[in-house]
């Protein structure tokens, strides 16, 4: 562990003088706020790993804040931790801990001080072997030596899809839409139209189970009502030509997709679960988004989960994020003492289940809903509610 000690220019703030990096590069860097309490600087540590002071289990027990972020700084594969405006620290023995977080973690320890300031930090920092740099440019070079790639965060364009569409069967959707819609507007919706009437010709859907999954597919790349009707006419005339009636429950429909039922959550959705201090929250949300059902997550043991975070069976994929958050938890229980064969969460079905939609209301992300049972994975919620039908034509 080594600890360092470098000015930042007093003409801008410290985080505009050094690279802006996210803590999955391995670089965690948090801005010092004035205090006389070490809870308020573990505090200041975990905003910069994105924890929110509003959201439950914002606690301010400065034991536990060093437990969890011995826990973040290992899901996270931390190296080096920039602590901003030391020198508003008026007792640099108060940076202690920080030491023995980076000592525990082998990671290094860069404090930074405004230059027109003079503070006791440097000489408690000189004392403890710290090496003290004159510019910010050994720290600035470090920094950028240090960091891997972040975790890619895909920006989310806006839809131009039109909002109101007409509210007519399927045979009459496409020529009223022609007749009502400005010629720009048309083309938008055509284009959905004619894209999902070749895909189901192509490959024409099952029976009721394998209509419902492909139409949550399909539906969860679109994030508004019109495109999902679009999509349910253009699947609808697809089966008609074949001598099928696809039937379905647009006011259900609609419903679902308000409570978005049909989709997996978003990758800023799964960024903005960082926002809890404590990572079981964060846990449980990826869990169900991976299609895990109530049961299968209170079910599951440490050994089902492996020390990189992934599952030993997973239903869907997890994201890079969603494995941070699995590996902080899985590094919590184990310094709780809990053994592989132990539970991965200390909650029953119930409790996972009421947990999840606090996370639900806390963020306003879609997670499980009231009318879904123990057994249903989020797929077949979606399905036991769309009430889809197929029915032959004779």
């Amino acid at each position: 562990m080594e600890l360092t000690v470098t000015p930042t220019p007093s003409t801008m703030s410290a985080r505009d003088a050094l690279p802006a990096l996210d803590p999955s590069s391995g670089v965690l860097t948090a801005s010092t706020t004035l205090t006389r309490n070490a809870w308020t600087l573990s505090q200041d540590l975990l905003l910069g790993l994105g924890a929110r002071h509003d959201l439950p289990g914002a606690g301010r027990r400065h034991d536990e804040d060093i437990t969890l972020l011995r826990c973040w700084i290992r899901a996270y594969d931390i190296r080096l931790i920039v602590m901003l405006n030391a020198h508003l620290v008026p007792y640099p023995r108060l940076l202690t801990f920080l030491l023995d977080l980076g000592r525990a973690a082998d990671c290094d320890v860069a404090l930074t001080h405004d230059e027109s300031t003079v503070t006791p930090v440097i000489a408690w920092a000189q004392d403890n072997g710290a090496r003290v740099h004159t510019t910010p440019t050994p720290l600035i070079d470090r920094m950028k030596a240090t960091a891997r790639p972040a975790y890619p965060l895909p920006a989310e364009a806006p839809t131009s899809f039109p909002k109101f569409l007409p509210e007519v069967d399927f045979y009459a959707f496409r020529g009223l839409c022609r007749e009502l819609l400005p010629a720009n507007e048309f083309a938008i919706v055509d284009d959905l139209y004619v894209r999902t009437f070749r895909d189901i010709t192509a490959n024409p859907l099952g029976d009721d189970e394998d209509a419902s999954s492909r139409l949550r597919t399909m539906l969860s790349t679109v994030t508004t009502e019109s495109e999902a009707t679009t999509i349910i006419r253009a699947t609808q005339a697809a089966l008609f030509k074949t001598g099928r009636h696809l039937y379905v429950w647009m006011p259900t429909l609609r419903t679902a997709m308000q409570r978005d039922q049909h989709r997996r959550l978003t990758p800023a959705e799964v960024r903005s679960l960082r926002g809890y201090r404590t990572p079981w929250r964060s846990s449980l949300a990826v869990l169900h988004d991976a299609e895990l059902t109530s049961n299968d997550i209170a079910a599951l043991t440490l050994a089902d989960l492996q020390p990189t975070g992934h599952l030993t069976n997973p239903a869907q994929p997890l994201t890079d994020d969603a494995r941070a958050f699995l590996r902080a938890h899985r590094e919590f229980r184990r310094i709780k003492g809990a053994t592989e064969g132990d539970p991965l969460f200390t909650m029953n079905t119930p409790g996972v289940r009421a947990a999840l939609r606090s996370i639900g209301r806390d963020l306003l992300i879609p997670t499980v809903s009231a009318q879904a049972g123990f057994d249903d994975t989020p797929d077949q919620t979606w399905r036991k509610a769309l009430g889809v039908r197929i029915a032959t034509l004779t």
